[in-house]
């Protein structure tokens, strides 16, 4: 009764410490490792969503009202950020010095087997040709399970520079198989969303641009977004796509590793430090995606399916409302991740789970 659970709730959901940190020592964007001698336990389960759990039966009991055993049922929101349409060099670069970066990991722990391999992997994507365009091999998969996604586009007109090309996707909204696509996902009432430049993340004209160019050229309203790589900060990037136009973003996430970055998986209104008042987007947390499976934790083909389960059943347990994040270029051989995004379809569909349509 001594405990302020709304408060410990409150500092959670809005990652005070977080951004308590950044204001100290600049934005971590999305990557945990960089938060030194952290709790770790705050990512590991709902607890947001646990405390309100856990106040609410305590109300009930504490009046005699009985308190009813159920199976409880999450919210899913499967979503796609659309990095690439075609494999390219700037790609290839960067996966293969992250294959590579990875391999001297392992063979300073002494692993030779998972330093072969990632070799091999790094100079088949080198060298192996493959056909990046699998929107309408993820939409055909989707269709047949009765989920209805969202693809989140790039939208960036501006000419590239080195940074740009390396960073940011390099297709066009007017690229033909497109334009192709995107009638067919309204057509299906699939849902549409932006993936803003690798540098729009504190920049409301980006923001802006971004948003109109998508708008216009899908004729499309866009409401919601992921921002690119997960690149955040929590002083700015709310208040640059809420002034942009935009209603609802599934960017609290880490790159580096799955799990509830805000202890909590529902969708909810942050908190305006600026006005001391809720921000008028909504935040949808995102937690798990395919990179956390295959590249910063490498699991085993045995180990995927009950390491995917562990996010699933504590989103299940909580009711909570989560998104998930698969990109569609790596469901080809190159990657071959076709059979993780696969196990994590039949995971949440095997527990009739719900599936929420659109980020609205």
């Amino acid at each position: 009764r001594k405990c302020d659970w709304w408060l410990g709730a409150f500092i959670m959901l809005e990652g005070w410490h977080e951004r308590a940190y950044e204001c100290q020592f600049g934005t971590i964007h999305s990557y945990s490792f960089k938060l030194k001698n952290w709790d770790t336990r705050a990512w590991d389960f709902a607890w947001v969503n646990r405390i309100g759990i856990f106040l609410s039966t305590w109300s009930k009991k504490s009046r005699g009202i009985c308190v009813d055993k159920k199976n409880p049922k999450g919210t899913f929101l499967m979503s796609h950020d659309v990095d690439a349409l075609d494999k390219t060099l700037a790609i290839k670069s960067k996966q293969f010095v992250f294959n590579l970066f990875n391999s001297i990991n392992f063979i300073l722990k002494g692993d030779f087997l998972n330093f072969s391999n990632k070799i091999k992997n790094g100079l088949n994507f080198l060298f192996i040709k493959d056909d990046w365009f699998k929107l309408n091999e993820i939409f055909d998969l989707e269709l047949k399970h009765g989920i209805k996604s969202q693809f989140n586009f790039y939208a960036d007109n501006r000419p590239k520079n080195f940074k740009r090309w390396l960073f940011d996707p390099s297709y066009k909204l007017n690229d033909k198989r497109l334009r192709l696509f995107n009638e067919k996902l309204k057509l299906n009432n699939f849902n549409i969303g932006l993936h803003p430049s690798f540098d729009s993340f504190d920049n409301e004209n980006l923001m802006k641009n971004q948003l109109k160019s998508l708008s216009n050229s899908f004729d499309y309203k866009i409401i919601n977004c992921r921002q690119h790589w997960l690149r955040f900060s929590w002083n700015k990037t709310w208040h640059v796509q809420e002034k942009a136009g935009l209603e609802c973003d599934s960017t609290i996430m880490f790159n580096d590793r799955p799990g509830f970055r805000v202890s909590a998986s529902l969708k909810y209104k942050p908190w305006n430090c600026h006005n001391s008042k809720e921000h008028k987007i909504s935040s949808i947390p995102s937690v798990i995606m395919d990179s956390h499976i295959y590249d910063y934790n490498n699991y085993k083909d045995s180990e995927i399916e009950q390491k995917i389960k562990i996010w699933i059943d504590e989103v299940n347990f909580v009711e909570g409302y989560s998104s998930v994040l698969w990109h569609p270029h790596t469901i080809g051989k190159n990657y071959g991740w076709k059979k993780g995004f696969i196990t994590l379809i039949n995971l949440i569909n095997k527990k009739k789970i719900k599936w929420k349509n659109h980020y609205i």
